[in-house]
Formats: C-alpha cells, structure tokens, sequence
C-alpha cells in the first residue's frame, strides 16, 4: 500500500469521524456508539471526542435502571430510527416540490417538439394534475408515496417531519443526525431492519397512487 493510498484511507476515516462528532455533539448520542464499533473495526484510535459524550451515554444508562420512561424517542436507537423516518418524509416531499417545479417546464417544452405523441402530452398532464403546485399537496403526495414504507403517515405527520428537519437544516450540529449510520452497526446495535423506500414505486405511475 503506497503512502498516497495510505493518506486517501486517513482522510476517509477522519471524514466519517468528523461527521459522527457532529452527530454526538448535536445530542444524537448513538453516534458515540458508532465511532466506538468504527474505531475498533477499522483499527483506529479512539479521538479524544468520544470520551464526553460516552460519559453521557454511561450517565442516562444509570438513570434508565432508575426510571422507566417511555415512548418512540426515549432511548438513542429510536430516536435515530424517528430521524430516519423524518429525513424520508422530508426527502420525499422535497422530490414532489422538484416535479412541482419541473413538470410545467417539461410539459411546455414537449408541446414544442414536433412528433411527440398524444399519450406522453397526457401523461405528463396527469402527472401535473397529480403532483399539484402546493406545499399541500406536497404533503398529501409524499404520504401517498410512502404509504408501504417504515415511513408511512398522514399529510399532518409528514409536514411535522419535513419542518422538523427543515429547522434542524439551519443548525449544522442538528443537521447531522440525519447522517447515515453503517446497516451493520444498527443491526448489531439490536435495531430492528425498516425500509424507507417504497417497493416497486418506480414503475407505478405516480398519479395512480391514492390516499
């Protein structure tokens, strides 16, 4: 292994470090525990970071034998996977404001061209029809598109995701606890598997979908 390989390697892992610091000190505490499984499966030293927010972690273990708080977000694997969620919800609405955006270009532009077919002109109709031009109806899609996902809920709960996330966007602390965590590292931390992308989406018209 050449040095020029060698510091692309210590650059890599310093980034993903780097980014579960930000994690940590923005109060997702799972992410002390994934620095600590990354520097052990990698051979790494353990940055001198870790030690505050491992402390945390070892404090709210002794106060979780003395207390029995409930609910999704009581402890740090379920508030990392209600992250999650939020971060889907949030994306997918994102993706409808795009089709927003674009579909009248696209529909103006292909009325333009000579040969287009009928049956594409109505498709994209159908598709502007669908996706609307509201941050409404936004919401109202993306619950549609999530429907048979771990991401799944009603227009109200996927506008409290997206401005949830659009908030914490502004704050880069914050912003980083929607970073993606390693699948093996979840699955070992005992989080159970969820899927946030809807299976077969892509070749279901989207206008066919319904509440």
């Amino acid at each position: 292994m050449n040095a020029r390989h060698i510091g692309s390697l210590n650059q890599f892992h310093q980034r993903e470090l780097q980014s579960l610091e930000t994690m940590a000190r923005g109060g997702t505490l799972i992410a002390t525990s994934a620095a600590l499984d990354y520097c052990y499966k990698y051979g790494l030293s353990l940055p001198s970071w870790f030690v505050g927010p491992a402390a945390q972690i070892t404090k709210e273990s002794l106060r979780k034998e003395k207390t029995s708080k409930r609910g999704r977000s009581a402890q740090p694997l379920d508030r990392y996977r209600q992250n999650m969620v939020d971060f889907a919800r949030y994306d997918a609405v994102c993706e409808v404001r795009e089709k927003q955006n674009e579909l009248p270009r696209e529909l103006q532009r292909q009325r333009q061209l000579p040969n287009v077919t009928a049956n594409v002109i109505e498709g994209l109709e159908k598709m502007l029809a669908w996706a609307g031009q509201t941050l409404e109806r936004a919401f109202q899609c993306a619950s549609m598109i999530l429907a048979d996902t771990s991401a799944f809920g009603g227009p109200d709960a996927i506008k409290a995701s997206y401005l949830r996330v659009k908030a914490a966007m502004l704050i880069p602390e914050q912003a980083h606890r929607y970073h993606i965590l390693d699948p093996q590292f979840l699955a070992s931390s005992g989080m159970k598997s969820f899927q946030l992308l809807g299976k077969g989406r892509k070749v279901v018209p989207l206008f066919d979908l319904t509440p």
